[in-house]
């Protein structure tokens, strides 16, 4: 008996979200592995550091979540980021070492960059449409609707200018696109593209904006959970930013990749309802502790500002 029980209340099609978890997994753990095996010799892609805490994450939400609530759009949208995360990674890490071998020795590498690029702004356009869609996985209301046609016709030419953009890729300037292609029109949309995908970024962030006021109950401790992530996000993202130089070689890949990671984990809190009532306490804290770390930076900055040796002699 409890074994029928426990098979039949097995989510539908949770076998094919396992399947996928594992095969992105074992993908990453090859992009990895490759990373390791050829550091000595050759420098890693770019972003493998925050590609090596990302993809894993963002693919486990996104299991977790379709898992538990199978039909839930945004436990769709995190796998697919971690689907277009992992291909960004392993296509990036071997586009790298191809481009750095001597030739022919790893053949495909322009193609793997290209795959790479492509991949990457995956990425981002898929977090557009979870800030637009959560939590519910529905817009805030119909009149959201041309926003949202927007925002599939934005990413639609912005993928179209990557692919086929002429001219080098943008993570490997020494590698021309092998689908690049001259016309009048892909010139038009790629200088259009980036304007809207502004305009859309703007319009999602009004409509998460919206969606608070409106709410009530669960799903305003929901967003606040995501709003919580996304101010601790964007203070730690605007601090590498801001920074100099020397401070973002030290800390710019973790400092970008802690900021990131707060959005899945909170999202994946917020949809599953796990601890969700804890967020006032996290917050509170959370102020409490910087207002505390950033009068312990100042005054340690007003010391060594003041304490420099006086030039006088006595």
């Amino acid at each position: 008996m409890t074994g029928r029980g426990s098979v039949a209340s097995r989510p539908p099609g949770a076998k094919w979200v396992w399947m996928l978890w594992a095969l992105t997994m074992v993908t990453y753990a090859l992009a990895l592995g490759m990373v390791f095996a050829t550091k000595p010799d050759f420098r890693p892609y770019e972003f493998w550091f925050e590609s090596a805490f990302n993809v894993p994450v963002f693919a486990t939400v996104g299991a977790v979540i379709l898992y538990r609530r199978p039909a839930h759009p945004i436990g769709r949208l995190f796998a697919a980021v971690g689907v277009w995360g992992v291909v960004q990674f392993f296509c990036g890490q071997y586009a790298t070492v191809s481009s750095q071998s001597a030739e022919d020795s790893l053949p495909g590498g322009d193609i793997a960059g290209w795959l790479s690029d492509v991949a990457q702004m995956s990425v981002v356009l898929t977090l557009l449409f979870i800030v637009l869609l959560f939590p519910t996985g529905r817009l805030v209301s119909d009149r959201w609707k041309p926003i949202a046609w927007l925002t599939l016709f934005t990413t639609f030419i912005v993928l179209l200018g990557v692919a086929f953009a002429p001219g080098p890729l943008s993570n490997w300037p020494s590698t021309d696109n092998p689908l690049g292609v001259e016309a009048k029109l892909l010139d038009a949309l790629m200088l259009v593209g980036g304007p809207l995908g502004l305009v859309c970024f703007v319009a999602a962030v009004v409509s998460l904006i919206s969606r608070f006021r409106r709410s009530t109950g669960d799903e305003r401790l929901q967003l606040k959970w995501v709003a919580w992530a996304a101010a601790l996000g964007f203070t730690l993202i605007l601090s590498s930013v801001l920074g100099s130089e020397e401070f973002n070689d030290r800390f710019g890949s973790a400092i970008w990749m802690v900021g990131i990671l707060g959005l899945p984990i909170s999202c994946a809190i917020a949809v599953l309802k796990y601890r969700l009532y804890d967020i006032d306490r996290i917050i509170s804290r959370t102020l409490t502790y910087g207002a505390l770390t950033a009068a312990l930076s100042g005054g340690f900055l007003l010391a060594v500002s003041t304490s420099r040796p006086s030039s006088r002699i006595s």
